[in-house]
């Protein structure tokens, strides 16, 4: 064998032995952001459930205004009524 060929042939093995590694590498890269993947399914998984917590809450708040609202309006008719009955039943006296 003459020097040229061992050369070439230990260059080969070296490139041989590159692509190699750079494969190995790309396979760990690819493996890392398959758990990073994972990862950010879980992490989805999770706020989708917080806003479905979230979602229920606003509801069971949305239904507790109404409500409120709903009282309130009630309420403030009765007082209405009390004070145009009691005005009117003043002035009914001091007619009468």
């Amino acid at each position: 064998m003459t020097r040229d060929t061992i050369h070439g042939e230990a260059v080969l093995a070296t490139q041989e032995a590159r692509v190699i590694r750079l494969e190995e590498i790309v396979g760990e890269i690819r493996d890392g952001l398959n758990r990073i993947d994972s990862r950010m399914d879980r992490i989805d998984a999770t706020i989708d459930q917080i806003d479905s917590r979230i979602e229920r809450i606003d509801t069971r708040i949305d239904r507790i205004d109404d409500r409120m609202d709903s009282n309130f309006r009630w309420v403030l008719g009765v007082v209405i009524t009390m004070s145009t009955t009691t005005t009117l039943a003043i002035i009914v006296g001091f007619v009468a």
